[in-house]
């Protein structure tokens, strides 16, 4: 009598799952207690690595929040005249 070995099988991806890219949304965050002194993007805009997007000001200094990466604004979460503090999220890119 021969015995049957069953092997597992694999169910294969599915097209959605294989095509769909997932998102990963980037917070900005503040690294200091700062007022917030200008906006510069609003939400969908495109920015590229390295472009500003907020401007803080502490101490009678001006601070550029820069882009870590291209992407989307998905959302601007401060106002100018807001103070911030260290950690607050500034803006999301998406």
């Amino acid at each position: 009598m021969a015995v049957r070995r069953r092997t597992a099988r694999r169910a294969a991806p599915t097209t959605a799952s294989v095509l769909t890219p997932k998102s990963v949304a980037i917070e900005v965050k503040a690294e200091m207690v700062a007022s917030v002194f200008k906006v510069l993007v609003a939400a969908g805009a495109p920015v590229a690595a390295g472009e500003a997007m907020v401007i803080l000001e502490s101490m009678k200094m001006e601070i550029p929040v820069l882009a870590d990466a291209a992407g989307t604004v998905a959302e601007v979460c401060v106002a100018e005249g807001d103070v911030v503090h260290e950690g607050d999220v500034l803006v999301v890119l998406g």
